[in-house]
């Protein structure tokens, strides 16, 4: 049966961690809100997102205005984002088997688009750009009706537990890749439908 695939950005298509976080780490300090230590950062990658937001006590009224300077500072060094070995020509074979491919991401259409224009990557029909503090789920849903997808047949792809959740929440499948920005050992705990450990391994999402 012919699958739609859906795909998260940051951390499942472009390797963004490293300057997402130092990123973050110079908005925090600057701020004096918290400092993000190697640490941390391992202790937080084994947690789910929300709750590392939690941990790190920042007042929600200041959440928005954090992200956007998150989302500029990516914007300004966008040319030196690469795309995660293999997952371009994984890509496009999955591209040739699939009925439809989508993007659903926290990231700015703006910063998404020209990743994809410098990779010749504009291969997917749809996407969605949500707030990372409202979630996925309602963009997810959108996108579903908006192309008229069967959620049977509707898998996404992508890195984090609340990814997973979301997921849960629409009612689709999901594949849980571990490059990305949460470990093997936190995604799996939440039981995703496929636990994805190596790029070529996403072809079982088209090929059982």
């Amino acid at each position: 049966m012919s699958q739609a695939l859906i795909f998260d950005f940051d951390g499942t298509i472009a390797d963004t961690f490293d300057l997402s976080l130092q990123i973050g780490r110079g908005i925090l300090d600057s701020l004096k809100l918290h400092h993000l230590s190697e640490e941390t950062i391992v202790h937080f990658r084994n947690r789910p997102f929300r709750e590392t937001i939690r941990n790190l006590k920042i007042p929600l009224h200041k959440l928005p205005r954090l992200l956007i300077r998150v989302r500029r500072g990516i914007h300004d060094h966008i040319d030196e984002i690469k795309p995660f070995d293999g997952i371009r020509d994984m890509l496009l074979d999955l591209k040739s088997h699939s009925t439809f491919m989508g993007i659903v991401t926290s990231n700015s259409e703006e910063n998404v688009n020209r990743f994809l224009d410098r990779f010749d990557l504009r291969i997917f029909n749809s996407g969605a750009y949500s707030s990372a503090i409202r979630g996925k789920a309602s963009k997810m849903r959108r996108l579903i009706r908006k192309n008229n997808l069967a959620k049977e047949t509707t898998i996404y792809i992508g890195d984090t537990t609340d990814d997973i959740d979301a997921c849960r929440k629409v009612g689709i499948k999901v594949a849980a890749v571990t490059w990305g920005y949460n470990t093997r050992e936190v995604l799996e705990q939440s039981k995703p439908d496929f636990l994805i450990e190596r790029v070529e391994d996403l072809s079982r999402l088209v090929f059982p």
